[in-house]
């Protein structure tokens, strides 16, 4: 910018001071030679006062301006550090989340599997060697867990001869008998929960596998809507670890989902390949002996399921006469011995049942049992209950962990004392059929048929 621009915007922005120095010379000039009336002059002067007065008055108004500009710049400049803290924060947990993944950081401690516990909503899902968070550590927060409506499934190591040596061999607190002690009480524990818990009870499910796991478990509302309720603590067995210095792995889905997916995948594999009694229920002629007959004929393979001394499965298949399209009577037939035999005729509005009929059916579902054969009861209602000792076979078969149970059973817990008696088993799941297709719950059995297969193909009976 030239010199004379510069003395241009000066004068610009000091005219009022400028004009009245210039009124002040003139008048002190004619003031000193005495040429003008001392009343004009004193107007000279006031002049000269009211425009420095006007000048004040806007230096004033602009410094008034200025003021409060930065008295705004100083309340930004607040509010940006304020917000670059908050900023720095966020990148600092970002770094220390994502960037940083130390290994200490990711295992947490002990005891975040009874935190998990405590802070469930809808279901917990655990893996467990003798299941003493269900039977111990936990039993309280779980029974009022099932009371409030959630939903229990826990799977634990079978007390097998095999297991208890290879877990008493890694565990350091305790040897193959303490084990077992505490794995044999682990059943009374879990009727003893489903008793507290009343009727939600049934609400808790128990299978078994042939395994000595190398981790255990607890899965927390893995079905939850909300990725924040989703979590899971892995806690892994170790090798003479004490039971104090082992260590939790916690993951949360909503931070790691792959991570907390890849363990929810794995416990399902558990779950669809240990032994278990699944029991179909559902209003009468829903379908569910076509549905159990037709999963037995299309989707176990043959060599499983035909007449052979190596085969590893053995069912039971009832069906209702009719005539007309009314129901007159009922027969079974077996895979042991497929020609139907009647052993039901109505008699007014009741039915008069051989029993002969199905102490031969008892007799070879004995035999299947003790061989180690999965088993498929269509049905377990109040005709076969009658029947002398048929409950307390269905019970032999529900208090042997090794044992896999496919059935039907009647909806109606009042139609026999049994039927609820059943249904309240630890080892039972229920899966009811409704009016809203059949589908669903085939896909779902579908899977349960295959994790049983498995079973059955890798572990003989005897080596469980």
């Amino acid at each position: 910018m030239r010199w004379y621009n510069k003395l241009w915007k000066w004068l610009a922005s000091n005219v009022d001071p400028g004009i009245a120095f210039v009124i002040a010379v003139i008048g002190a000039m004619i003031g000193t030679f005495g040429t003008i009336d001392p009343n004009k002059l004193a107007s000279l002067v006031l002049v000269t006062l009211t425009i420095l007065a006007i000048g004040v008055v806007r230096d004033r108004r602009r410094r008034n301006v200025l003021s409060d500009r930065a008295n705004a710049l100083t309340v930004g400049l607040r509010e940006l550090k304020s917000e670059f803290r908050a900023v720095k924060g966020q990148v600092a947990s970002f770094a220390e989340d994502y960037l940083q993944p130390e290994a200490d950081r990711l295992y947490v401690g002990f005891k975040q599997d009874t935190e998990l516990v405590a802070n469930a909503v809808e279901s917990l899902e655990l893996l467990q060697e003798t299941g003493r968070l269900l039977s111990e550590d936990s039993q309280n927060r779980i029974v009022q867990f099932l009371k409030n409506g959630g939903a229990v499934r826990a799977i634990v190591t079978s007390p097998t001869p095999i297991t208890l040596s290879r877990m008493g061999y890694r565990n350091h607190d305790l040897d193959p008998d303490g084990i077992n002690r505490r794995a044999s009480s682990f059943a009374d524990h879990a009727r003893g929960v489903m008793q507290r818990a009343g009727a939600s009870g049934r609400n808790l499910e128990v299978r078994y596998i042939p395994y000595p796991i190398s981790e255990t478990m607890v899965i927390k509302d893995h079905k939850a809507q909300d990725p924040s309720l989703r979590a899971l603590v892995v806690r892994h067995a170790g090798f003479r670890v004490t039971y104090s210095e082992k260590m939790d792995l916690y993951i949360m889905a909503a931070k790691s989902p792959q991570v907390y997916e890849h363990y929810v995948g794995a416990w399902n594999q558990y779950y669809y390949c240990a032994s278990k009694a699944l029991l179909i229920t559902g209003a009468p002629r829903s379908g569910k002996t076509s549905l159990v007959q037709g999963l037995v004929e299309g989707h176990i393979p043959r060599q499983y399921r035909d007449q052979s001394p190596g085969d590893s499965t053995y069912y039971v298949v009832t069906k209702a006469i009719m005539d007309n399209d009314v129901r007159t009577g009922f027969s079974v037939s077996t895979s042991s011995s497929l020609n139907d035999k009647v052993f039901a005729i109505k008699q007014g509005s009741d039915y008069q049942v051989d029993e002969s009929v199905w102490e031969q059916v008892m007799e070879e579902i004995r035999i299947a049992h003790n061989a180690g054969k999965a088993l498929f009861i269509d049905e377990i209602g109040w005709m076969q209950l009658t029947v002398n000792g048929f409950e307390e076979l269905i019970e032999e078969i529900l208090d042997d962990k090794k044992a896999t149970l496919f059935a039907t059973i009647s909806q109606d817990d009042s139609v026999h004392p049994a039927i609820g008696r059943i249904k309240a088993h630890p080892r039972t799941r229920i899966n009811t059929m409704d009016s809203s297709g059949h589908e669903d719950l085939r896909q779902e059995l579908i899977q349960e048929i295959d994790g049983t297969m498995w079973l059955q193909r890798c572990i003989e009976r005897g080596q469980w």
